[in-house]
């Protein structure tokens, strides 16, 4: 499950575009996907995950710059999502030739980073907001 779930996500960022800065679209119809963040939906604000979706379409076209534009904890997650490919082939390889398989139980050490930048790139753009619209900081 791991594995398809990675070559899933890795083949939708692959195939789909970012058009301007908030659009996603599906090239063939070149039509928008809408949009997925009831944060964004409801109040007019960005959640801390807004823009994971643009990034990850971004990076698998090579395009990190952008990418840590929309969402730089995006870089952290798609990272580990594109390295699951290889490993869990190679755990499938191993279950397959009668090899010990790895210990793949949950780590917690990978959530930690990209929750710090998750949340820290967030409260950057909440606090500019603030001093952009000229709201005064209680």
């Amino acid at each position: 499950l791991i594995l398809l779930s990675g070559i899933v996500v890795h083949t939708l960022a692959a195939s789909l575009r970012v058009r301007g800065d908030r659009e996603v679209v599906v090239p063939v119809w070149n039509k928008p996907l809408p949009s997925f963040c009831l944060v964004r939906r409801l109040f007019g604000l960005d959640c801390p995950g807004c823009g994971l979706t643009r990034s990850f379409i971004c990076l698998a076209h090579g395009e990190i710059v952008t990418a840590c534009r929309h969402n730089p904890a995006a870089v952290w997650l798609f990272s580990l999502v594109v390295l699951q490919i290889p490993l869990r082939t190679l755990q499938i390889w191993k279950i397959h030739h009668g090899l010990q398989e790895w210990n793949s139980t949950f780590r917690p050490w990978f959530v930690w980073p990209f929750l710090a930048i998750l949340i820290g790139q967030w409260s950057i753009k909440f606090v500019n907001s603030w001093l952009i619209l000229g709201v005064p900081m209680q």
